[in-house]
């Protein structure tokens, strides 16, 4: 006589625990590393905004004391001086800072910089987005207060930058002047000149 064993296997009910647990895992784990790629996403953004204010602010010391300034991020022709006007260093930023940064930190199709005062007109009421002008996350948005404003005339001069990081992108409601009142970017006034696209700005 030979011993036969008895093999027990597992009950579909069992299966369906099972199938259940792992499915709850997968979801808390996707969810977390949604969550991390997100915020990673933002203090890349975050970060390229802080170093281009820091270098900022070194451009336009250098060109408010007649220092000769070289750096990338105002490089090109027509130099710019402290005679050039707002609008003209913003554009040229613009123009520059894909050099620095390689993509959007939110991927393609976002871009990387625009004009905010491209973005903007004043029809009756106050001023609103153009129509067909969409704010990419992660795009560094390089704003006037006073787009014809110069360095000579510190006074009215004022250039901030500002960054989205998450979509939808919108305007602050309720601008200060070069100071958001929440996380979102300040409302720029338009641009005086025919400036059509802020993503890929030029002086007509």
């Amino acid at each position: 006589m030979t011993n036969t064993k008895q093999q027990k296997g597992f009950s579909l009910i069992e299966l369906l625990v099972v199938v259940a647990i792992i499915g709850v895992l997968a979801a808390v784990g996707t969810l977390g590393y949604n969550s991390y790629v997100s915020n990673t996403k933002s203090k890349v953004a975050e970060s390229n905004l802080s170093s281009t204010a820091s270098a900022l602010v070194v451009s336009l010391t250098g060109l408010a004391t007649n220092m000769t300034v070289t750096d990338e991020l105002i490089a090109g022709t027509p130099p710019i001086s402290a005679n050039s006007t707002c609008e003209e260093i913003a554009i040229r930023i613009v123009q520059n800072l894909p050099k620095s940064f390689s993509k959007n930190p939110f991927g393609a199709p976002n871009r990387i910089a625009a004009y905010g005062n491209a973005m903007t007109h004043a029809p009756v009421g106050g001023l609103t987005l153009k129509d067909d002008i969409v704010i990419d996350p992660g795009a560094i948005i390089v704003s006037c207060a006073d787009p014809g404003a110069t360095l000579d005339n510190s006074a009215a001069f004022s250039l901030y930058q500002c960054t989205c990081d998450q979509a939808p992108c919108a305007f602050d409601t309720y601008p200060q002047e070069g100071v958001a009142s929440s996380d979102l970017c300040p409302w720029p006034p338009p641009t005086t000149t025919a400036v059509s696209d802020p993503y890929s700005p030029t002086l007509p």
